[in-house]
């Protein structure tokens, strides 16, 4: 039986997309935005409660207690070079920027520092797909 790997890290971006960092090295963006209309999770239209997340047990929560398992994230996140395409987004700047992933993500803001830049999702999501 193989067991997917738990979130140890989780950051919300305003879009209501979660970056998600594994505990096998993996990184995935969840869309929220499907469930945004089904019961409970309907409440995370507020954006105060959708930034309250947190790694709880391996699986995220937020303050009012809803909750995603690991699996759901795993299984249903999207790899950061294919979820630019599946999410739609498309890249606007001219050259590509070589950093590595930093862990200093903006919460809600939707934008990503590195060492001396700032760069937004977009450009993360596009610079893992050269």
């Amino acid at each position: 039986m193989i067991i997917n790997p738990y979130v140890k890290k989780v950051k919300p971006f305003e879009n209501y997309c979660l970056m998600l960092w594994f505990t096998n090295g993996e990184q995935k963006i969840f869309d929220l935005k499907p469930y945004l209309n089904k019961g409970v999770f309907n409440q995370l239209k507020n954006t105060a409660l959708f930034a309250s997340v947190r790694v709880v047990a391996g699986s995220v929560e937020w303050s009012n207690g809803i909750d995603l398992s690991y699996d759901t994230l795993y299984l249903e996140g999207l790899a950061i070079n294919i979820a630019s395409h599946h999410l739609g987004i498309q890249h606007t700047h001219s050259h590509a920027v070589n950093h590595s992933l930093s862990e200093n993500i903006n919460p809600l803001k939707g934008s990503i520092v590195f060492e001396n830049d700032i760069i937004s999702p977009i450009d993360l999501l596009w610079e893992a797909e050269q």
